[in-house]
């Protein structure tokens, strides 16, 4: 009798146990749900040098560039950034970007992005992304007020991912095509990207993208009659971990015109020569 009941006491502890342990699965399954809905949050802030863009010196004095980024499971993403002159450059040649001098003090530049990414893991070599971007630039301080790019892009992730004697390495190569909503023009960019992490905390990495205009594209901004590979930007930097959220890079990046008519254009300019040059630091958080 003392063994029936022994046996029988121990039953219901192992059935008592299996009902706590599927009831902690579903809660597990719940919670998991609910942190679907809650985004990964990066907040990042950034002093350069200057302010260029696609290689070309766009402002010429020292800038502050401030990002907003979330990002859900389900793969689609907010993006909020913003350039501000921090010594008020107004352009004197009264281009297609001089600023009105009576609106010091605004950013330079605001983009607005709404975007989605989706990667496929189960190819051996690399993992691929796929990514549809809406974007709005606004320039508060410009004659012009703003653009309205979609931007498509398709990478390889990591071509290094399954090689176990570059575990330290990564290989990354990306496309992007740009078809702007506001002018109706094609636009587009291709990136090489390697990184090196020495060790848990510090790492670098060595990027280039070269860029190509389509016919219409290289027409309104450079006035060349053709499309054309346009320039190519050069970039280096280092990035330390500070804690597990907290991030500090430094960089530096050339920008170079390949095209003769973009070349004119840039040294034409009394901000942007053919070659240009700038560095930087920022910090990057992230919960």
């Amino acid at each position: 009798m003392k063994k029936l009941t022994a046996f029988l006491m121990t039953l219901a502890m192992v059935a008592t146990m299996s009902v706590f342990a599927q009831d902690a699965e579903v809660a597990v399954e719940e919670n998991n749900k609910k942190d679907a809905w809650i985004p990964g949050i990066e907040l990042s802030a950034e002093w350069g040098s200057r302010y260029m863009c696609d290689g070309a010196v766009v402002n010429p004095d020292p800038c502050a560039f401030l990002d907003a980024f979330a990002a859900w499971d389900c793969g689609l993403y907010l993006d909020l950034w913003a350039a501000m002159d921090l010594n008020h450059f107004n352009r004197p040649d009264h281009g297609s970007y001089s600023y009105d001098n009576n609106r010091r003090g605004r950013a330079e530049e605001i983009d607005y992005v709404v975007g989605y990414s989706y990667t496929y893991k189960k190819l051996d070599f690399s993992d691929v992304t796929f990514d549809v971007a809406w974007k709005y630039f606004r320039y508060p301080k410009a004659y012009f007020k703003h653009d309205n790019p979609l931007d498509t892009t398709i990478s390889l992730d990591n071509l290094f991912k399954n090689n176990e004697n570059l575990q330290d390495h990564s290989l990354k190569l990306a496309a992007t095509w740009r078809y702007d909503l506001k002018h109706y023009t094609n636009y587009g960019w291709l990136e090489v990207a390697y990184g090196y992490k020495f060790n848990e905390k510090l790492s670098s990495k060595l990027s280039t993208k070269v860029f190509y205009c389509g016919n219409q594209k290289a027409k309104n901004s450079y006035g060349v009659q053709h499309d054309c590979f346009s320039s190519l930007e050069l970039k280096a930097s280092l990035s330390y971990a500070i804690t597990k959220n907290l991030n500090a890079t430094t960089y530096v990046d050339g920008g170079w015109a390949l095209e003769q008519g973009v070349r004119d254009v840039w040294k034409a300019s009394s901000v942007s020569s053919a070659f240009n040059v700038r560095y930087g630091v920022g910090m990057a958080y992230s919960f």
